[in-house]
């Protein structure tokens, strides 16, 4: 397993939680603003709105052989990836509260994903949301979730 899989499998995750938005694989950049926040315009329920998620790669925290656990040979490498969330902020449709269940979801669907439950590769720990607060985004004020999830691959 490698990184590139492992990022595969969480963009799964997230891209099939119902009503999530764009998702994208990788942080996006972008110098036109206007083209920026274009790449996280959707379509829910007939109504426009700002919602995407990205998925960063922070890193290899952790890595150490595996000598003195029987069936297991090799290394083990725990990964870092953040995942960005972010939706506009609609004061009159209390969106806090829809963003948060979100985020949940999210978080729900990490936990129970069977491809990051497989041999080979596996959460660490629970997703956990580092950050949840209303930020500027390409010119628009928007909500933002920081979900961090640690994946310790075998190999």
């Amino acid at each position: 397993m490698s990184e590139a899989t492992i990022r595969s499998a969480i963009y799964d995750v997230v891209n099939g939680v119902t009503h999530v938005g764009q998702v994208y694989d990788y942080e996006r950049h972008s110098n036109d603003w206007t083209g920026f926040l274009d790449l996280f315009k959707v379509t829910i329920s007939g109504d426009d709105m700002v919602r995407g998620w990205t998925i960063g790669y922070r890193g290899i925290q952790q890595a150490r052989a595996q000598t003195f656990i029987p069936g297991k040979a090799g290394n083990e490498r725990v990964h870092r990836f953040q995942i960005l969330g972010i939706m506009g902020i609609d004061d009159s449709e209390e969106s806090e509260k829809t963003f948060a269940a979100l985020a949940e979801d999210v978080c729900d669907a990490l936990d129970n994903a069977a491809t990051l439950h497989v041999k080979g590769y596996f959460p660490r720990a629970a997703p956990v949301i580092l950050g949840f607060d209303p930020r500027p985004f390409a010119g628009v004020l928007v909500h933002a979730a920081a979900i961090n999830i640690e994946v310790t691959e075998i190999i």
